[in-house]
């Protein structure tokens, strides 16, 4: 990793036949504060890149996410040392590397918890 952090989310997907892992967000002990970046981990080439998916809205550590449709990612609630326990939704588009605040909102601020997709099959 480029950046030294704990308390990320971290999210396995394939990105143009690559396998990749995204760390995303996570506590900086040295600055003792959340991160609003994402780094990308290119399996194949054994490489962390910065810069891939631009920064998070809101930095959070302890947060959760999950991949919908290989093509989106969410991130939900976490926490921030300015705003506290957060509620908001954040969505990484995989294609168009985005990042957007969704107006759906977690129905109460939460953080250190797990987020799961149920699928049909």
């Amino acid at each position: 990793m480029n950046i030294e952090r704990s308390f990320m989310s971290t999210i396995f997907f394939i990105n143009d036949n690559t396998p990749t892992i995204l760390a995303i967000g996570g506590y900086d002990y040295s600055d003792k504060g959340q991160l609003s970046s994402i780094e990308s981990y290119d399996i194949n080439k054994d490489v962390w890149s910065m810069n891939i998916y631009p920064d998070l809205n809101v930095g959070r550590y302890q947060a959760s996410c999950l991949l919908f449709n290989e093509k989106k990612i969410f991130i939900f609630g976490g926490y921030n040392k300015n705003y506290g326990t957060l509620n908001s939704i954040e969505e990484i588009n995989v294609e168009k590397k985005t990042c957007d605040i969704i107006k759906m909102k977690l129905p109460i601020p939460l953080r250190r918890f797990a987020s799961v997709k149920i699928s049909e099959y």
